[in-house]
């Protein structure tokens, strides 16, 4: 079942915002945007921070 969940991205600059995507687990979510981000704005290198939330009925839940 896929479950929703928000990205954060803070680093690098060229991939800074806040995303949402559909997927069945935290780890799935952060794969799909970041193929999504590497193929928009090429690769950034291992240099990646990023903040991953599950919602969860009315809560945000952070997973990773």
């Amino acid at each position: 079942m896929e479950k929703t969940y928000i990205i954060n991205y803070a680093y690098p600059v060229r991939y800074r915002g806040t995303y949402v995507i559909k997927a069945t687990d935290g780890v799935e979510a952060g794969r799909k945007l970041r193929t999504f981000l590497h193929e928009k704005y090429g690769h950034a290198g291992e240099s990646e921070t990023s903040t991953i939330m599950e919602v969860y009925e009315d809560n945000l839940i952070i997973v990773g």
